[in-house]
């Protein structure tokens, strides 16, 4: 009774037992859950250098801030199948020129993931995906060496990773990687979009 508001990250099925709680007595609940988010690209907004470049900038920003580690992240790029091309090798151009590294290394623009267990799990989502027939375009592997901003060998880095092709059958479209990863699917009609888009559990 003297707390206000409960605010909780973490898993759904963590979540959906503290928002059950929670409804007894009506209180306030802040709840950010895991999710699977769909980023929707239409061809009209690659139509100019300008478009295509925000568009990408914000697939990008989506997909690897914090190295995919936000329940929030664009993780499902749906694209009109027009401009897939166009899109996705610019998307992997620079993808690839993300700069790793530890926090307070200058010019460093993304860390690790939390741990080695968990870099181990994101990295058997990825061989799951190839498995399954996704077409890896950059990443699928443990970042290493010296970028320029920080030993990659000392944490748990893993390389921003695209998975074209994918297809609503395939485990990495529905499943979180909580990771650098993002899945690529094509549309055709806007109402196809919108049922890709929808199709998740989330």
């Amino acid at each position: 009774p003297d707390v206000d508001l409960v605010s909780f990250t973490g898993g759904l099925v963590t979540g959906r037992i503290i928002a059950a709680n929670a409804a007894g007595t009506v209180k306030k609940v802040a709840l950010e859950l895991g999710g699977k988010n769909p980023n929707v690209i239409f061809a009209d907004s690659c139509a100019t250098p300008e478009g295509l470049a925000a568009a990408v900038d914000n697939a990008l920003n989506a997909a690897f801030l914090h190295s995919g580690q936000v329940c929030s992240a664009g993780a499902r790029l749906v694209i009109e199948e027009s401009v897939h091309d166009l899109f996705v090798d610019e998307l992997v151009r620079r993808a690839e020129g993300i700069r790793q590294g530890l926090p307070y290394a200058e010019g460093t623009e993304t860390g690790p993931l939390i741990s080695a267990a968990h870099r181990d799990k994101v990295h058997a989502y990825v061989e799951k995906a190839r498995e399954d027939g996704a077409v890896v375009r950059t990443g699928g592997a443990f970042a290493t060496g010296d970028q320029g901003s920080g030993a990659l060998d000392a944490g748990y880095f893993y390389l921003p990773t695209v998975l074209d092709r994918c297809d609503p059958s395939m485990a990495c479209v529905h499943d979180e990687a909580f990771g650098p990863t993002v899945t690529v699917e094509t549309f055709t009609t806007e109402d196809e979009a919108v049922s890709i888009a929808n199709d998740t559990e989330y």
